[in-house]
């Protein structure tokens, strides 16, 4: 977990903002847009409502890194200047952590942003984009900077998880609840099946079932995760399970919990043992900043 405290961020391995060396003079939201389905009816004068789908927005740092060279006014006659780039320590390091080498060749890959709201850790994921700074100036105590980090979707989210484990039950049945009593969005989530177990099914509730064709041995893990930046249904030993999703199991992004909701959770199949379990996790989720 990560500590921050009002005002701090922190991308990578770098905290930024109130009490550190690079300070955060504003965070912009850029704002979701709306990529409305309206069509217009012919010969009228009316408009049509469609679907419409959120487009994530960005957000605008502007920020400073301290320079702390001496200045040349502080240089006695004849003095060496000292070789000291306070500004390049600090400028360096937060330019690295947005350019982000680590992420931006591999597809589908984030670096989350974290910052401190509420008195909790929360969580913006995307990457990091356009980045912008000042030049350098022994006459100037801070070297400016403009980034901008560019949002994967419409939330944010803590970065604490909630988990609830699920033995096996009979079919159509829920042993285990996940109570949400924080974020207003609905959450996406993480569910590990430990086996052994054949033909397992999870119950959401009265939402949704999710059922594989599928045999698990002991010992080994099915990975089923909604997430948008980690959509996937995989074996432990790496193994593409998403076309053995049958029955009237949903798409992965449809796969959500809602909010302020308490949800019955339950894992049901054959030959099952003691080891055999249901493991689900997921973050609280929130519309705002």
């Amino acid at each position: 977990m990560t500590t921050l405290i009002p005002g701090q961020y922190k991308i990578g391995n770098t905290v930024f903002g109130e009490g550190t060396m690079i300070h955060v003079s504003s965070c912009e939201p850029g704002g979701h847009g709306t990529s409305p389905g309206d069509y217009p009816v012919g010969q009228s004068d009316e408009l049509r409502f469609s679907r419409d789908y959120m487009q994530p927005g960005s957000y605008t740092f502007e920020m400073a890194a301290l320079n702390n060279k001496p200045m040349l006014n502080m240089v006695g006659p004849g003095e060496e200047i000292p070789d000291v780039d306070g500004a390049s320590t600090y400028l360096e390091t937060i330019a690295n952590e947005w350019r982000a080498d680590e992420v931006r060749l591999i597809y589908g890959s984030l670096k989350p942003l974290l910052y401190h709201r509420d008195g909790m850790t929360r969580m913006i994921y995307g990457r990091p984009r356009k980045f912008v700074h000042a030049n350098r100036s022994r006459k100037a105590e801070w070297v400016n900077i403009v980034a901008d980090f560019q949002c994967a979707d419409t939330f944010t989210y803590e970065e604490a998880q909630g988990l609830v484990t699920a033995l096996p039950t009979s079919a159509g049945t829920t042993s285990v609840d996940v109570v949400r009593a924080g974020g207003s969005a609905p959450a996406w989530f993480t569910a590990f099946i430990t086996g052994p177990i054949n033909d397992p099914k999870i119950k959401v509730g009265n939402l949704f079932t999710v059922e594989l064709d599928y045999n698990l041995a002991a010992g080994k893990i099915i990975q089923i995760s909604s997430y948008p930046w980690e959509r996937r249904v995989i074996d432990s030993d790496g193994f593409n399970l998403s076309p053995l999703m049958v029955g009237n199991s949903p798409y992965l992004d449809q796969m959500k919990l809602p909010a302020n909701a308490t949800t019955g959770i339950g894992l049901s199949g054959s030959s099952t043992t003691g080891a055999t379990k249901l493991e689900l996790l997921w973050r609280e989720a929130y519309h705002s900043f």
